[in-house]
């Protein structure tokens, strides 16, 4: 009599299919379909990946972080108040990543502080100012993150329909 193994249809064991549950070795097919699925979703795994799709942008926007607020040390009692210059980075990174986005935003909120940005002429108040700047640079990593989500949607949807 032929075991059931032998009996259904495709190779079991290979690479292509792997040991089912039912040929007694349950562990390793579990052990193989994980590690197919870690594979299959994200190809390099752990704390030393190869890809940096992540901290190249985040240092380069430190790095310009930093640079503004040595900019606005040196500009003196003139420094830089627009959001703008601390919001580019903060953006850029978060489309990559929202919550490397909101710590950047906490960076350039200390940036703003440090550079004497915050608090503006008329307040007193650097703690009601710093929060009120995180809170807008938050919802600019917010805004990043989301449009380019959408971006990312629209070309999956209009790569399946081609």
């Amino acid at each position: 009599m032929e075991s059931a193994a032998a009996l259904r249809p495709g190779p079991s064991g290979t690479a292509d299919h792997p040991a089912h549950p039912r040929d007694g070795n349950s562990r390793r097919w579990f052990v193989l379909m994980a590690r197919a699925c870690v594979r299959a979703h994200h190809p390099s795994v752990g704390p030393f990946r190869k890809s940096t799709h992540w901290s190249l942008p985040a240092l380069v926007a430190a790095a310009w972080l930093g640079l503004l607020a040595i900019i606005n040390l040196s500009l003196g009692d003139d420094p830089i108040r627009s959001i703008v210059p601390y919001a580019v980075p903060v953006a850029w990174v978060a489309c990559r990543t929202l919550a490397l986005g909101f710590v950047l935003a906490g960076l350039a909120a200390l940036s703003a502080v440090m550079g004497g940005a915050i608090p503006g002429p008329a307040s007193e108040s650097l703690l009601a100012e710093g929060l009120f700047a995180y809170f807008k640079l938050s919802l600019v990593a917010h805004a990043a993150w989301l449009v380019s989500n959408m971006v990312r949607r629209a070309r999956r949807s209009s790569l399946l329909k081609n």
